[in-house]
């Protein structure tokens, strides 16, 4: 939500915002750059209110904050986090924005409650938006429930709830990088290998038991063939899901779209005293993680119709790295009875932002227009 090509703050010192000559030094350092000395000029001040606790204002090297509360501890980007304050003044003349600004007081909350105030921020400066209210009661099956907003537009109204797909994606990362490994140690119990190849390993949707036998068999039919010389052109091996690809270098990896979908990957490395890049790798593993992130959004929307009143319209807001095949998955889901209510579904990945709305009902593109003179920065 937040512009992530936004410069950052080159702090070459750990900076307390508490002190007023750090604070100076900030704001000296901000000189350099007229669009952060811009946002820091305008929001520090109610950064400073807005986050009393110690953790936000120690300013470590690069300009980056720790979060930290028991277990718990993230970092995030001074320049965002003033991005975000920018979003709560805006937001800040809303009723319930108390209830908003509390999610900040939990540590392990705060990623959900800046993707909440992004939401908050896009909405606001909608063109038929009228207004916002944050944690309205309402009952949903049978019981009191506070969702994240409601939503007033000139099209009526949508009671609104945000939900990340974090969960999911670090699930995801823990998959690969079990893959990466297993690949890697299969890999390395052959060789030598050719220094100017290239083994790319890829996994379709999904990854079935007995996985490694079938690593095994794509690894020795790779490193057979290469064993039988030089090849003229890329040869591809599968067995079941694990497709293997011998490269010959310098060659760049090669197209996600061939496997479709979203694709996530790891490379592996030999670092020397020779400059390499991800191209100069001699293991590249990666797995389609479209359906995946598509059954995840299924699982997000259910969650959110618990925060959800029945019988009222809503938005459903999801936060993910990727869409893949995450749309077709909504548009799927809007002919179940138990999402009858659901008008809208809003999915943010901070580059690829889409909004789905349901056929034959009011909230339709029109929600999406922007405000002609909206100063909406997140």
């Amino acid at each position: 939500m937040v512009n992530a090509l936004a410069p950052r703050l080159a702090l070459d010192r750990e900076l307390d915002l508490n002190v007023s000559e750090d604070r100076a030094t900030l704001r000296d350092i901000a000189s350099r750059s007229p669009e952060i000395a811009k946002l820091l000029d305008t929001t520090l001040d109610d950064y400073l209110a807005l986050f009393p606790e110690l953790h936000w204002r120690h300013i470590s090297w690069g300009g980056v904050v720790f979060v930290q509360g028991g277990s718990y501890s993230q970092h995030f980007d001074l320049v965002e986090m003033l991005q975000y304050t920018a979003a709560l003044q805006r937001l800040r003349g809303f009723p319930g924005f108390q209830c908003l600004v509390a999610g900040f007081r939990n540590p392990p909350q705060v990623p959900s409650t800046l993707f909440e105030v992004g939401v908050a921020d896009w909405c606001a400066s909608r063109a038929v938006t009228i207004g916002l209210e944050f944690s309205p009661v309402v009952v949903a099956r049978g019981r009191v429930k506070r969702p994240e907003f409601r939503w007033q537009t000139t099209l009526g109204e949508l009671y609104a709830e945000c939900k990340r797909g974090g969960e999911f994606e670090n699930k995801v990362s823990r998959r690969i990088t079990k893959l990466v490994d297993c690949v890697d140690a299969i890999y390395k119990s052959y060789g030598p290998w050719l220094p100017s190849s290239r083994l790319e390993v890829r996994f379709t949707d999904s990854v079935k038991n007995g996985v490694e036998g079938r690593i095994r068999s794509v690894v020795e039919r790779a490193f057979a063939a290469l064993g039988q010389g030089m090849p003229t052109r890329t040869i591809t091996f599968q067995e079941g899901e694990v497709i293997g690809t011998v490269q010959i270098l310098p060659a760049p990896l090669l197209h996600e779209d061939t496997f479709g979908g979203d694709v996530i990957h790891q490379a592996k490395l030999v670092v020397g005293s020779v400059a390499v890049g991800i191209n100069d790798a001699y293991l590249d593993v990666a797995m389609s993680v479209a359906r995946h992130r598509a059954n995840a959004v299924a699982h997000l929307m259910r969650d959110a119709l618990t925060q959800l009143p029945e019988d009222r319209p809503s938005a459903i807001f999801i936060q993910l790295q990727g869409l893949g095949k995450v749309i077709e998955r909504v548009q799927q889901l809007f002919s179940a009875p138990r999402f009858a209510q659901v008008s809208v579904v809003g999915l943010f990945t901070g580059r690829d932002n889409r909004l789905v709305w349901r056929n034959g009902q009011q909230f339709d593109g029109r929600i999406a227009v922007e405000r002609s003179n909206s100063s909406q920065g997140v």
